[in-house]
């Protein structure tokens, strides 16, 4: 179960809601994993705004081996599009995803792009 930073639900109510695997955006408390998303603040749009008033611009791709070094959770990385993306990242999981693109026109859909980044035996 993923939950969100900008959910409407308190942690402590998704924690106590069920016994699966829970995964936090960007917080942690009492989950199992984190997921990392991926957000492009070069474009011109709501979602510019946002990215600039709420996340750190210097994070990257390049901070995924260092999470990784210090951490045995497994890390999911959200909003990955494309074949290359998906196998570069090197993480436990991708969530696939074109976060936000309801408010952009130039991201393909989600179900556009499933085929091209679908789990095969080439990424493990």
């Amino acid at each position: 179960m993923g939950l969100s930073f900008m959910s409407t639900c308190t942690i402590e109510e998704v924690s106590s809601s069920s016994d699966v695997v829970r995964f936090f955006e960007l917080y942690l408390k009492s989950f199992e994993g984190l997921v990392l998303t991926e957000v492009d603040d070069n474009v011109g749009s709501n979602l510019e705004a946002s990215v600039s008033r709420n996340f750190d611009p210097s994070l990257s791709w390049k901070n995924i081996a260092w999470l990784k070094s210090i951490t045995k959770m497994p890390i999911m990385v959200n909003c990955v599009l494309t074949r290359e993306e998906a196998m570069e990242v090197g993480v436990e999981g991708i969530i696939l995803s074109n976060h936000g693109a309801h408010q952009l026109d130039y991201v393909p859909t989600t179900i556009a792009v499933i085929e091209e980044v679908q789990f095969k035996e080439e990424y493990q």
